[in-house]
């Protein structure tokens, strides 16, 4: 664990590279793998951008995306980011087998209006189903409410699938649900990390209800143990992702979880 002297060496460096902005080079994906409540088999993944340069070493993405979005460099991280989710889903494809891959979403691309364009035309390009990029909605994008239910609606009408992350964190609310067409509503780890079994139930079960009803998957981030697992599955829970099955991997190891549809379970 680094100690608060390190990691305020690596924040002044950050902000040092800052002003020469960050390369293509200095971008990767990590990918969390995301799997079915029901059977446990291998649903999907979410794309994680991550960076490392000899000057910072690594930055966690809540310090390096300020820079990033401060020197113009936010197009170098998306297409990074893009390239690589959609390489490892024609891999998967590829395999004979269906998954679909996650990218967050911050404020400002919301706001371009050109963002759905230009994913739709590299979807369009590498030959592969706009409803297998899922379009995660990150809590901060809800502060714009309408903004929100714009970018929901055009990415839905042009095929893409829709991720409300975050869900009970921050600028959401059960409204959300209802305003923000969407396909898949992510629970925050929270939810399942601090709440007692009792609570969990009384907050949740309504909520995977009407989900059910209304055809959204429900999601719960965050899972470590076994016993949150198991409430999971007791809910129905349609997607499970958190440490208890897998961490984020490389593309590389998440095709040998793809290969053998075996999960690695941590006890």
């Amino acid at each position: 664990m680094e100690t608060g002297s390190e990691n305020s060496v690596r924040l002044e460096n950050a902000q040092k590279y800052g002003k020469y902005g960050p390369g293509i080079q200095d971008f990767y994906a990590m990918f969390q793998p995301l799997y079915s409540g029901d059977d446990g088999a291998l649903w999907g993944f979410e794309s994680l951008l991550r960076f490392y340069n000899t000057l910072t070493g690594a930055i966690p993405p809540e310090t390096i995306i300020p820079i990033i979005e401060a020197r113009g460099c936010a197009l170098i991280a998306e297409s990074v980011i893009l390239r690589e989710t959609t390489d490892l889903l024609k891999r998967i494809d590829a395999l004979g087998q269906a998954a679909k891959g996650s990218i967050n979403i911050s404020p400002n691309q919301m706001r371009q209006r050109d963002l759905i364009p230009r994913l739709e035309e590299h979807m369009e390009c590498e030959g592969l189903l706009k409803e297998n990029l899922v379009l995660e909605i990150t809590e901060d994008c809800y502060a714009d409410a309408d903004a929100t239910v714009r970018f929901a609606t055009e990415a839905k009408e042009c095929g893409f699938s829709v991720s409300i992350d975050d869900f009970g964190k921050g600028y959401t609310s059960p409204e959300m649900i209802l305003e923000v067409p969407s396909d898949i509503v992510k629970i925050d780890k929270d939810f399942i990390q601090k709440s007692r079994r009792s609570d969990y139930k009384r907050i949740v079960e309504p909520l995977a209800e009407y989900c059910r009803k209304a055809g959204i998957l429900l999601c719960q981030e965050g899972v470590e143990e076994k016993r949150q697992l198991e409430l999971c599955k007791e809910l129905r829970i349609d997607i499970i992702q958190g440490f208890y099955y897998s961490e984020a991997v490389t593309a590389n190891q998440l095709m040998k979880l793809a290969q053998c549809q075996e999960r690695t379970e941590i006890t």
